[in-house]
């Protein structure tokens, strides 16, 4: 398997830079005579061939379910599905416990949102009565939000019948915390925002945030989508109650490649009905691969 070519935190220069584009075979692709430059990772980053050479050594010698199964390739595949936790673990602060696997960044916020909606129909036993909603509350995100950090609670606000308020943005794309504190209420159950802007680059005042949610007893959500590949962030320090991060950003493999953090949630989420748990209409159809609740 191939070395990483330049150790972490080594001072970038232009050798630096040139060594770690040769870790990125896409990157020798030459687009209209001239070599490649790719600007996209804020949707989805390129794989360098460490990566590519793991995760092709997996399907070669360890590929087998995961925690199904006693034989040899099992364990070792359970061993190394637990290994990676265990990385990401300690990539943001947290504890392995404290990891749950999702298919995606979207489905983590989808399952944290589908899990109140189930709290407030009565589902789950008494202590999950405490992440309920009703009519009369409120949902608090701003304006800057990516699409998966609003659908979800609009579909949660509709369940529950509880209120879906956005706060807005100032001028040049930043949030604006003296609304923020006075759409802050009693009212407010959920305040669910992005760390960084996946459009203007604005970097949230979690703590703001938070001191605000706290005054409220409200759930804080945070969205650490495009914040993790590109500054340190501890999750215990933010003091938020679920957080996600997004694998695809960090280039990381396309399969099990997300984790939503929750805190004092069991490992494994609950089943939940069905891949996507909320569908909105797309520009572009698309073969639909799985079914739908009323189609099962």
């Amino acid at each position: 398997m191939a070395e990483y070519s330049v150790p972490a935190n080594t001072p970038l220069n232009d050798d630096t830079v040139r060594a770690l584009r040769a870790d990125f075979p896409i990157l020798h692709t030459v687009v209209n005579g001239n070599p490649l430059v790719y600007l996209d990772s804020g949707a989805t980053s390129q794989k360098p061939l460490q990566v590519l050479d793991a995760e092709r050594n997996f399907y070669l010698h360890a590929n087998s379910a995961v925690h199904r199964g006693a034989h040899t390739l099992a364990v070792e595949a359970t061993e190394l599905f637990e290994q990676a936790r265990t990385t990401v673990a300690a990539f943001v602060g947290a504890r392995d416990e404290n990891i749950v696997w999702t298919s995606n960044a979207t489905e983590a916020l989808n399952l944290v949102a589908y899990s109140i909606g189930n709290a407030s129909q009565g589902l789950g036993g008494e202590k999950a009565q405490r992440f309920a909603l009703k009519p009369g509350d409120e949902i608090l995100t701003t304006e800057i939000e990516h699409h998966a950090n609003l659908i979800p609670w609009q579909i949660l606000a509709q369940r529950t019948g509880a209120t879906l308020k956005h706060i807005p943005a100032t001028d040049d794309g930043q949030i604006d915390y003296e609304a923020a504190a006075e759409l802050v209420t009693e009212k407010t159950r959920i305040l669910a925002f992005t760390h960084v802007s996946n459009v203007t680059g604005a970097i949230a005042d979690v703590p703001r945030f938070v001191a605000l949610a706290q005054k409220v007893g409200a759930l804080t959500v945070l969205d650490a989508c495009q914040s993790v590949p590109h500054m340190p962030v501890d999750f215990p320090r933010t003091r938020c109650r679920f957080r996600r991060i997004l694998g695809a950003q960090n280039a990381r493999p396309h399969r099990h490649r997300r984790t939503l953090r929750p805190r004092r949630t069991p490992r494994r989420p609950a089943p939940i009905p069905h891949r996507r748990l909320y569908d909105y209409p797309r520009r572009t159809p698309r073969r639909r691969l799985y079914a739908r609740p009323h189609q099962i």
